[in-house]
């Protein structure tokens, strides 16, 4: 049996990080497992350099790279054409809890795609607007939550 993966992270190469790594080795993994198809979905702009973007599209260790313009701040990019890319998937696979979390686990009537979700430790990285992300956590993240088939802490 094949199945197509579509992995959608904010930040990819050539940005350089713990998640981008981690969504490049699960990527690269399943390629050489000739089990299915893999791509990978994230914006057209580095958030350290947002004024130069980057290919629309492109090959990277063989996985096609699909980057979409998003608005708004880098700490919740907002990207709905993200819908365009996803209904040929089997299985989308989200990586950390930001805008393409709550806003595929809202379509998903839409996408009828199962939802499966990477926390890469969520968003309490750091004590700012802490009160901000508990409420938006206790509320919105949970809610979004019942649309996902898995959910893995990483």
């Amino acid at each position: 049996m094949t199945v197509s993966v579509t992995h959608v992270v904010r930040q990819y190469l050539p940005s350089i990080g713990g998640m981008e790594e981690v969504v490049r080795n699960i990527a690269r993994h399943q390629l050489r497992s000739g089990q299915g198809t893999t791509r990978i979905i994230t914006l057209d702009r580095l958030f350290r350099n947002t004024d130069e973007p980057l290919p629309a599209r492109e090959w990277i260790d063989g996985i096609e790279v699909i980057r979409l313009p998003y608005r708004g701040s880098s700490r919740y990019p907002l990207c709905p054409a993200v819908l365009k890319y996803v209904g040929e998937s089997d299985l989308i696979h989200v990586h950390g809890v930001d805008f393409f979390y709550d806003f595929l686990a809202a379509t998903q009537w839409l996408h009828r795609r199962p939802l499966l979700l990477s926390t890469h430790g969520g968003f309490f990285h750091t004590r700012f607007a802490s009160r901000a992300k508990l409420a938006y956590f206790n509320t919105v993240t949970r809610l979004s939550a019942h649309a996902y088939s898995q959910v893995v802490a990483t």
